[in-house]
């Protein structure tokens, strides 16, 4: 079971690089993560069909159930064909296997230690792959930090990883698992990505990932005397990544530094809202592509609540799971952000 968890990490964080990045893999095993879920899958069924107890928070399974329902009910009222269906289900819930796996099967601590220091391991890569990219591969977007993704699908998600990494870091801080100044080598070394790949909202999720963990630590645990310690390291790290961000964008013409957004109302405005044409959708800023989902939705209350159906407005290379809104995909700009992502196939 160990060996199905760790080969998972493997699959989401380093399969797709392998086969579309460097080519050292079947393209077949792009699918490898889906192959994973599957296996996962029939663990999850095999262990509640033989009576093994299922170990799962509630509102874990409210929150599972009111998805579901809301997926299922957006599929019937869009009257969404089967192959956006397979696709929307693939997307959303391709995860799900892997969320129930340990409340069916009791994994001991040296077991989520060796998960815990695999998953380390891969994204310690991270780091030096993003600099190898940033000053070797893509060293002709140099105007650009898109292209820093490491071995995951977009400098996004990299970022993502990097400051849950960082996270995870605090709490291991906090229980007095890590020492200080490993803590703070191991902060500077996880957020390097997040600098060089340009990642704005880095400035707004670093102060909260290195807060909600003391907040949800257990009581008894003393976590506030750590905290001034804490506090000083995420100011160090906010104040480095604003240096570095600041020092690339001088090379972008028209590009303004991050601490420019709250001085200046004009470039805050151009970015977040320009009211730009639906039609160039390189020129949306995030709260258009906001306002047209919100304005195509509320013209149906149903699919304003339910969305036009997962995977209904998805973009995919398999023509037979392209759904009705695909074609709204990039004119719409509805992958600009999660929020109107969802707004769209999920609804409100």
């Amino acid at each position: 079971m160990n060996l199905l968890v760790v080969s998972m990490l493997f699959a989401v964080t380093v399969s797709t690089y392998a086969v579309e990045a460097i080519k050292v893999l079947p393209s077949s095993l792009k699918l490898l993560p889906e192959l994973c879920s599957a296996i996962a899958l029939l663990v999850v069924v095999g262990r509640i069909c033989i009576g093994a107890q299922i170990r799962l928070d509630w509102r874990y399974g409210l929150f599972l159930g009111l998805l579901l329902f809301v997926m299922a009910f957006g599929f019937f009222a869009g009257s969404v064909d089967a192959g956006p269906i397979v696709g929307g289900l693939r997307f959303y819930l391709k995860a799900l296997p892997f969320l129930l796996l340990p409340a069916v099967y009791p994994f001991t601590a040296r077991q989520i230690k060796v998960q815990a220091m695999w998953l380390f391991v891969l994204l310690a890569v991270q780091t030096p792959l993003a600099f190898y990219q940033k000053y070797f591969q893509y060293r002709d977007h140099w105007n650009t930090g898109d292209y820093i993704a490491g071995t995951v699908k977009s400098s996004g998600v990299l970022s993502l990883l990097m400051l849950c990494a960082i996270a995870a870091l605090v709490a291991m801080y906090l229980r007095d698992k890590l020492r200080f100044i490993p803590f703070i080598l191991g902060v500077g070394f996880f957020l390097a990505p997040t600098t060089i790949n340009e990642t704005k909202i880095t400035s707004v999720l670093l102060p909260l990932v290195m807060l909600l963990p003391a907040l949800f630590m257990p009581r008894g645990q003393r976590s506030a005397r750590k905290l001034a310690a804490i506090l000083a390291t995420g100011g160090v790290a906010l104040m480095s990544f604003l240096a570095v961000y600041a020092y690339f964008v001088q090379f972008v013409p028209g590009t303004v530094r991050i601490e420019d957004f709250i001085q200046n109302k004009k470039a805050l405005q151009e970015y977040l809202y320009n009211k730009a044409d639906k039609q160039r959708a390189r020129d949306l800023g995030r709260f258009d592509t906001l306002v047209y989902a919100w304005r195509h939705m509320e013209e149906d209350p149903l699919v304003f609540g339910f969305g036009v159906g997962a995977g209904n407005a998805s973009p995919t290379s398999i023509k037979q799971f392209q759904g009705k809104y695909t074609k709204y995909y990039r004119a719409y700009g509805i992958g600009q952000t999660q929020v109107g992502y969802w707004l769209w196939e999920l609804g409100f």
